[in-house]
């Protein structure tokens, strides 16, 4: 038998002794909520008296309360009937007996009435924290002590009552005297025991956070079971073998090579063969159990391509998409655990196209058994990051003829006239790989002859060659057409691509499906356009990336959709840079100019966030003297957007902790809504100009300048007051307010402040949304500067589960972590903050303002 169990009926079979066996009877059958309910619907039918009812009547709290713990002592005494019938049986007996004294039955009223006060939510316990939990040995004696507490207090009523003097039912003499003491001693007993369970339920809360954090501690594992081969490009039927470059690449790179990182570099301008010479060492060595190829133009490609070989390996899980230096991390800790074994797995990974960019070392793996090979234009960024450099020249002249020989047009005699072509050819080219083999595919396509291509073509030059291409037109005659409606017809795209795909002009990346074009051949076929067929792709283009690019769900962030982003920003940074090239010939994209902020600013990329915000502010600055504007408004729409990327450029400054906080962009973009407001007066940019007047408080705050944020954002919510009120629009504010009211030691006006922001989003949103996370974390913190640590560690884990569920990788979530490890470090509670840190990004959100939107 359980031991509390037998406490229970060891306690019962002590106090059945002193009742009668009808009084034994009543408290048997009695042995349910409803029974009780019953059993006071006969006594008060009994006694039809106003003052009985109504005395009966105040039961009902306390009855209901007793339901809850009657629960809890069905769970933890495994349903026995005889524990749960003294609880309602005892109530119901002494209710019986006093119902016809009605001083009596006031007093004992009066204390169950105060027993019910001091009933701390045990059901809600079980259900919340328990489940039932055999380990939960405080709350378990704490029920028993109340079951106890209650019996006692009903077998006095009953021994009272039992008794049967006058004076007893007159409530006079020593007996009631002593009854009264008895009852104020076990009352303030129970006061202090609800304090235990509170305390103990939250404790129990907080070790459920930490097996939920601790959870959530995912190893790295590779599902993918090695070999591992992450090569996006097949191997080319066509390579021209030069052995010496991949036996230099062997000799270093090889497994006779000493134990250690190696590192070997292919360096030489475009269109020498570097990409192709890497592909074909992945291909045709065996020597390594995993090969990483990565995009190292730009961090983002790279970025992207870390996060394609974590994805392979299961090292994070479908659409989710941490953070970029979370990824980082997760792959060069795999990297490293390969080399660590018992029996370490020899790995290679592949930079190619290797350009300088900030943060590029962040991404260099480290591991005894790995090597890297790295192709790149750079030849000081290759000294400085490999140990062994090659430089890769063009085609010797001899080799650029026989590689374009070798592939002749079936039919195609080999005679003097086609090798002095060739020779020609090559030589005018000079030597270069990817120039020859347009050249070679174009001949190969078209069913003619060197010969005949020199005829045609007379003079062809390199840089002609490139961006010209080998008759554009007449090889494919329909690609306007197919590039103004790429999907109308799904069989001739594919035609198109499978078209573009033979002539090696394309090639579809393996896994992703996705197609790639060399940089150079893009620019080739870019500079083939004329000028109005290039403004109305550059718009096409401009109108699809517009129409995919996720955008914000009522102002909402777009974590959800970060995995959509990610594969569209690398093509947005290409339009950009592409219009700084043209930026004569082609209208400023001003559709462009802000749809990535968001995604950027989310992910703490300030960086790229800050150019491409810095390209858009010029693209408007453009767009006001230009007199093509697709309907955009040069004294409307355009101001408008610019003060909008002036607030977005002090919101990266805010965010990123750079001096000053944004405060002098936040006022530009200030100075330019007051203007509209004064010129238009339109209630929208009157709206506009609140958020930027809660801004430029913000940035007041994070520069230490707190009175002079508090009149900024008295007004603001003085505003929202007047006009639609606080909402779910601009709750954040009222957020805000309360945080400055804190920081200025005005705690009531902070809570009452945050009291109505948590209302409105508990009434509209909902109690487990994001908006109520972050006005949690602002109640935590105030709690935490009134001294209440338990109610701040509280809000805490209901924030940061709440983020932890529905942003899992957002740096808010990370600092929230971050917060609860701190708390509980400084609690003493060395394990749980140790639990807590590792879901903390290096790159944490550094102000506590930050989760309140720009």
């Amino acid at each position: 038998m359980d031991q509390l169990t037998k406490i229970w009926l060891e306690a019962q079979v002590l106090q059945r002794q002193h009742l009668t066996v009808k009084e034994k009877e009543t408290v048997e059958q009695i042995d349910s909520y409803e029974h009780l309910c019953e059993k006071l619907g006969k006594i008060q039918a009994q006694y039809k008296l106003e003052r009985w009812v109504r005395l009966l009547a105040r039961m009902d709290p306390f009855v209901s309360r007793l339901r809850s713990f009657a629960t809890v002592l069905s769970v933890f005494a495994q349903a026995k009937p005889e524990v749960l019938s003294f609880v309602w049986g005892s109530v119901a007996l002494v209710l019986e007996l006093a119902a016809g004294h009605s001083a009596v039955l006031e007093s004992i009223v009066d204390t169950f009435e105060q027993m019910e006060r001091v009933l701390p939510r045990f059901q809600c316990y079980v259900e919340e924290y328990m489940s039932p939990s055999p380990t939960i040995t405080h709350l378990r004696d704490a029920i028993r002590r109340y079951y106890q507490e209650l019996i006692d207090q009903c077998q006095d009523y009953i021994r009272f009552l039992k008794a049967s003097p006058l004076k007893n039912f007159l409530l006079l003499g020593r007996t009631s005297r002593k009854l009264r003491t008895n009852s104020t001693r076990r009352l303030k007993r129970l006061r202090h025991l609800s304090i235990d369970v509170e305390q103990e339920a939250r404790i129990e809360e907080h070790r459920i956070t930490y097996r939920t954090l601790n959870s959530l501690r995912v190893e790295p594992t590779m599902a993918t079971v090695l070999p591992y081969h992450g090569v996006t490009y097949r191997q080319n039927p066509a390579f021209y073998p030069r052995p010496q470059y991949l036996e230099q690449i062997s000799a270093v790179l090889g497994p006779d090579t000493p134990r250690g990182l190696t590192s070997f570099a292919l360096v030489g301008f475009g269109g020498c063969g570097k990409t192709q010479l890497a592909i074909e060492y992945t291909h045709r060595t065996n020597h390594y159990d995993a090969i990483f190829w990565c995009a190292a133009e730009n961090s983002l490609q790279l970025s992207e391509s870390f996060a394609m070989h974590a994805r392979q390996l299961d090292l994070i899980k479908g659409d989710d998409v941490p953070q970029q230096d979370r990824i980082i991390s997760l792959v060069k800790q795999r990297l490293l655990s390969l080399s660590v074994n018992g029996k370490p797995s020899r790995w290679l990974m592949v930079f190619d196209n290797m350009e300088p960019f900030d943060g590029l070392s962040s991404f260099w793996p480290s591991g005894l058994s790995g090597s890297i090979l790295v192709t790149t234009r750079n030849k000081t960024l290759a000294k400085e990051f490999t140990k062994s450099q090659v430089s890769i020249p063009p085609f010797e002249p001899l080799d650029a003829q026989r590689f374009l020989l070798q592939y002749r047009t079936s039919g195609t005699e080999h005679t003097c006239q086609e090798d002095n072509a060739a020779e020609i050819i090559s030589q005018r080219l000079g030597n270069l790989p990817l120039a020859l083999d347009l050249v070679r595919h174009h001949v190969s396509a078209s069913g003619s002859s060197y010969k005949e291509f020199l005829r045609c073509y007379g003079e062809p030059s390199e840089p002609l060659l490139l961006c010209n291409g080998p008759d554009v037109e007449d090889e494919l005659p329909q690609l306007q057409d197919l590039l103004e409606s790429p999907v109308a017809n799904i069989y001739e795209l594919d035609t198109v691509v499978s078209e573009l795909m033979d002539g090696s002009l394309i090639d579809r990346n393996v896994g992703s499906g996705s197609l790639s074009l060399h940089r150079i051949l893009q620019d080739s076929v870019a500079h083939s356009f004329d000028a109005a067929t290039r403004s109305r792709s550059f718009s096409k283009i401009l109108f699809y990336l517009n129409g995919c690019f996720p955008t914000q769900r009522d102002g909402g962030l777009l974590f959800e959709q970060w995995y959509l982003c990610e594969q569209y920003i690398p093509h947005i940074f290409s339009v950009v840079q592409f219009y700084r090239k043209n930026i004569k010939l082609l209208d400023p994209p001003v559709m462009l100019a802000e749809i990535i902020r968001r995604y950027l600013l989310e992910k703490h990329q300030f960086t790229e966030a800050k150019i491409l915000v810095r390209d858009a502010v010029e693209i408007c600055k453009r767009a006001r003297t230009s007199s093509n504007l697709l309907g955009f408004t040069r004294y409307r729409y355009i101001p408008r957007l610019l003060s909008d990327l002036y607030n977005i450029i002090g919101a990266l400054e805010y965010e990123s902790n750079t001096e000053g906080h944004g405060l002098r962009w936040a006022m530009k973009a200030r100075s330019i809504r007051q203007e509209l407001c004064l010129t238009l007066d339109l209630e929208r940019d009157k709206c506009m100009l609140q958020v930027f007047q809660h801004n430029i408080a913000l940035d007041m705050l994070a520069n230490g300048q707190l009175r002079e944020a508090l009149p900024l954002l008295e007004a603001v919510h003085e505003y929202d007051a007047s006009t639609s009120g606080v909402n779910t629009d601009n709750f954040y504010r009222t957020l805000s307010l309360s945080i400055c009211y804190r920081l200025l030691g005005k705690y009531i006006h902070a809570m009452d402040c945050s009291n109505i922001a948590m209302k409105v989003i508990q009434e509209h949103i909902g109690e487990n949304s994001v908006p109520m996370a972050t006005a949690r974390f602002c109640w935590g913190n105030l709690l935490l500067c009134m001294e209440d640590r338990v109610g701040a560690y509280n809000a805490f884990s209901m924030c940061f589960l709440t983020r932890q569920k529905f942003m899992p990788t957002h740096f808010d979530t990370a600092f929230t972590a971050h917060k609860l490890g701190a708390m509980a470090l400084q609690n003493g509670d060395l394990g749980a903050s140790i639990s807590h840190e590792p879901r903390c990004d290096t790159n944490c959100v550094s102000s506590e303002y930050s989760s309140a939107p720009v």
